[in-house]
């Protein structure tokens, strides 16, 4: 009886270590498994954070500019165009209005965005109205620093002031325009574009074509010759040229 009782006590006891062992393996396997999780939780939320792309990689570049300098019209420009140009409307409303919010709303560069944005989402009586906004506001602004500038005795050259975005503004009313043929109107809005920055090789390709749609071959081939001249092999000119039936 007693070797029956000791035999029993040994196989309780191989139980109880059996019993310990499957538990440690159960609470190891439950460990790699909850590591597993947090690996896979870790490695989306980077790959979600890190760009995956070159516009991505820009817009968080831009981003990153802008808040180092929250008060630079320019910085928040350049970041709301980024965005527009990449489809991204919503997030570039939002991010306007964080803008207007720290700049103002009378901001010249500011306008130009929203011109833009409703260009962008088809609301083209909106853009014209804001882009004819962005451009008087422009021109006020200049009027202002000029004066401000001669009062210390500075002269600079206007187009210094605002011309960048003025011509960027000019240039969008004229693609707005040219949607209804107002050409002879596109022209005279591309003039003003062209005087602000004279250089643009897409303000003289859209004038050219303008001048095209009125019959003016002449002046519609200086302007494609003189695309060339800043932009070499520039296709748009190019087939400008061959529409006006001119030599390269």
């Amino acid at each position: 009886m007693a070797r029956t009782s000791t035999a029993g006590m040994q196989d309780i006891e191989r139980l109880r270590r059996g019993n310990r062992g499957l538990v440690i393996a159960m609470l190891v396997i439950v460990v790699i498994m909850l590591g597993a999780v947090l690996f896979a939780l870790i490695a989306n939320l980077v790959q979600r954070q890190t760009p995956r792309t070159l516009v991505e990689r820009q817009l968080v570049t831009l981003e990153r500019v802008v808040q180092e300098k929250p008060t630079s019209e320019e910085a928040w420009a350049d970041y709301l165009l980024a965005l527009v140009a990449a489809k991204q409307y919503s997030k570039a409303e939002a991010t306007l209005a964080r803008a207007e919010k720290t700049l103002g709303t009378d901001v010249v560069d500011l306008l130009y965005v929203r011109a833009r944005l409703a260009a962008a989402r088809g609301d083209r009586q909106e853009a014209l109205a804001l882009v004819d906004e962005a451009i008087a506001a422009g021109l006020a602004f200049r009027t202002k620093e000029l004066e401000r500038l001669a009062a210390k005795g500075t002269v600079i050259d206007p187009h210094a002031v605002k011309g960048e975005v003025l011509a960027s503004a000019y240039y969008l009313k004229a693609q707005l325009l040219a949607v209804d043929g107002a050409w002879q109107e596109v022209v005279e809005v591309l003039d003003r574009a062209l005087e602000e920055n004279p250089t643009s090789a897409d303000a003289l390709v859209l004038r050219g074509n303008a001048h095209l749609e009125l019959s003016e071959t002449a002046s519609a081939t200086a302007d494609f010759r003189r695309a060339l001249e800043f932009i070499p092999d520039h296709a748009p000119a190019l087939e400008g040229l061959k529409k006006a039936g001119a030599d390269q």
